[in-house]
């Protein structure tokens, strides 16, 4: 099973913010924090399965859309500290390279001929970038920023 990731928040602010929460020992304003990640993570995962159904010719773009798993990891303290999407489509009927797809390569079976063929025709490299670069993860991003900024100064105010 291949998986792909990205990353679409800076360690530098909720590093910092997640060490100060840890050390205060605030439970309702991490639990806040993680709730306005998951607020942050549906559009993001929609925009994701859109550009993939989008973006590959034919069915391909539907077969791996519709069984991709999608999981955010929030990480809040060291230096990996950031939000990072994975996104994986598990082997049920057939195995995708979500990978070599973003690359803008995929590979197909064939009848008649060798078992699979390598399809560049038709895709374009850059999907997650893309989703990246995308109205919609720009607009999740900065409504998380600003829930980060609030939980700051609730924590600043408790303490």
């Amino acid at each position: 099973m291949s998986e792909m990731s990205f990353r679409v928040v800076g360690a530098e602010k909720l590093g910092q913010l997640g060490a100060d929460l840890k050390a205060a020992g605030d439970k309702e304003l991490r639990k806040e924090l993680f709730r306005a990640c998951q607020r942050m993570a549906r559009p993001i995962s929609e925009a994701i399965r859109d550009a993939f159904r989008r973006e590959l010719p034919g069915q391909l773009g539907s077969w791996v859309a519709d069984a991709m798993v999608i999981r955010r990891r929030l990480r809040t303290i060291g230096k990996g500290a950031g939000v990072r999407f994975l996104a994986k489509r598990p082997k049920v009927d057939g195995e995708a390279d979500l990978s070599a797809l973003d690359r803008g390569r995929g590979k197909h079976p064939t009848f008649g001929r060798s078992p699979w063929v390598v399809q560049a025709a038709g895709m374009r490299a850059g999907i997650v970038r893309r989703v990246e670069e995308s109205k919609v993860t720009r607009e999740a991003v900065e409504e998380f920023t600003q829930a980060l900024d609030r939980i700051a100064e609730s924590l600043a105010g408790r303490g």
